[in-house]
């Protein structure tokens, strides 16, 4: 016969098909699948194609082409798709770039679980502490916030002096300041003066002083600094 059961000598039991083994059984219980591919269901996470003994909504399934998929409990828990991309639970990395989080935080209850990350640009608004400046150049700013703290990073052009004698205020930081921070800077392109960027508890704007209070807010300055504070 050339289809159907067959018993080996070593105790085992195989199913043969045209003559060929395609799956062998042994008194364990565990079944090796000789032929190949073997196909199965898709499956879904409620009731995935794979699962085991006594836990039929825990297993592995595809949701979709090209992508493989883990159930817990009937819930997805993780999936791997074709390009490597990876998706945890909401978190996803695209092609293999690195874990990307949802525009949204979805704050865990383990204070040990990274939840919260993200990175962007912010545009500073300049003025003075006692006096004006009458033009600003170029202003930019990017920042890294991972959970509660912000790493602000700023650099602004002054390119025509006003009256400002010893400060300037550098304002619209991406987030509200929830713990007072003090950060540090410099200005360059005059003399390169070391400066102070004092931020208050529920502000989001830094008040950059100098340590030398002859600074006399000259055109051409360029001021750069960064600021690391908790919201």
């Amino acid at each position: 016969m050339s289809t159907g059961l067959k018993a080996n000598s070593d105790g085992s039991a195989a199913i043969q098909v045209g003559g060929s083994d395609a799956i062998t059984l042994t008194s364990g219980g565990a079944a090796a699948f000789l032929t190949s591919p073997t196909t199965v269901q898709a499956g879904t996470a409620a009731a995935p194609s794979i699962t085991f003994s006594g836990d039929t909504n825990t297993g592995i399934y595809s949701p979709s082409a090209d992508t493989i998929a883990l159930a817990a409990g009937g819930t997805l828990v993780g999936s791997v798709g074709l390009g490597t991309t990876l998706a945890l639970q909401g978190a996803t990395s695209q092609s293999g770039t690195g874990i990307t989080f949802p525009v949204t935080q979805s704050a865990s209850s383990n204070a040990n679980t990274l939840d919260d990350y993200e990175e962007g640009t912010w545009t500073p608004s300049v003025t003075s502490l006692g006096g004006t400046i009458t033009t600003v150049g170029t202003v930019s700013g990017t920042y890294t916030k991972i959970g509660r703290t912000v790493v602000a990073t700023y650099e602004v052009a002054i390119t025509t002096a006003g009256t400002a004698t010893s400060a300037i205020q550098v304002a619209g930081l991406p987030f509200t300041c929830g713990i007072r921070a003090v950060g540090c800077g410099r200005e360059v392109n005059l003399t390169g003066y070391i400066t102070s960027g004092i931020l208050a508890t529920s502000s989001s704007t830094i008040s950059v002083r100098y340590y030398d209070a002859s600074y006399p807010g000259a055109s051409g300055s360029q001021n750069t600094g960064t600021i690391i504070y908790q919201v």
